[in-house]
């Protein structure tokens, strides 16, 4: 997860193939916007997050 400068402020890896969904810890992340970038073996996502 960056922010919108480009700092990576989060990584996070997946623990385990095939699992249909995880939480995201955002503790200790202040408000703002941030992009989630997920990266799959033959995918890649980006989605735009906005804490408040």
């Amino acid at each position: 997860m960056s922010d919108a400068w480009g700092r990576i402020v989060r990584s996070v890896n997946w623990p385990e193939a095939g699992l249909p969904a995880m939480n995201l810890d955002l503790h200790g992340i202040a408000p703002g916007i941030y992009f989630l970038q997920l990266l799959g073996r033959e995918k890649k996502a980006t989605y735009k997050l906005i804490k408040h």
